[in-house]
């Protein structure tokens, strides 16, 4: 897998911020845990103006919590761009390695094995290095 970052390279400010977006994401679920107990404590409020007071700040936490989800969300789009353009460089040095294989190689194998094989790595590698780097980038803005 580590082999692979070196074609991210010419992508890589789009993939620093895909990380940052997952890193957010992954930090804004612990913040709404500890957002929405702090919002059940302001129900224990004896003077109705404080709870009121506090739910209003508490809600407004939550809406802008809610805002900083919805671009954390977005920071997949970044590492998902940078995967395509790393899978087309790969798809092409794949693709030319193929071509400079010895003739007896195609004659042993039927036209339509090669780019099925092709075509199926580079499905997983794609899935595999976007969702991958997003999931753990998660992981660790949650801990």
């Amino acid at each position: 897998m580590f082999r692979l970052w070196p074609l991210c390279y010419p992508e890589r400010h789009l993939i620093a911020l895909g990380f940052l977006g997952s890193l957010i994401g992954g930090a804004s679920t612990p913040a709404m845990a500890v957002l929405l107990g702090l919002m059940l404590s302001a129900f224990f409020e004896e003077d109705m103006d404080v709870m009121t007071s506090k739910a209003n700040l508490y809600s407004l936490c939550f809406l802008g919590l809610g805002v900083v989800q919805f671009f954390a969300c977005l920071g997949n789009w970044p590492l998902t761009v940078g995967s395509a353009a790393m899978i087309k460089r790969l798809r092409c040095k794949l693709f030319s390695t193929l071509m400079h294989q010895e003739i007896s190689l195609h004659d042993q194998l039927p036209p339509g094995t090669l780019s099925a094989q092709l075509s199926k790595d580079m499905g997983l590698i794609a899935r595999a290095h976007a969702h991958a780097a997003s999931t753990k980038m998660r992981l660790v803005g949650t801990a």
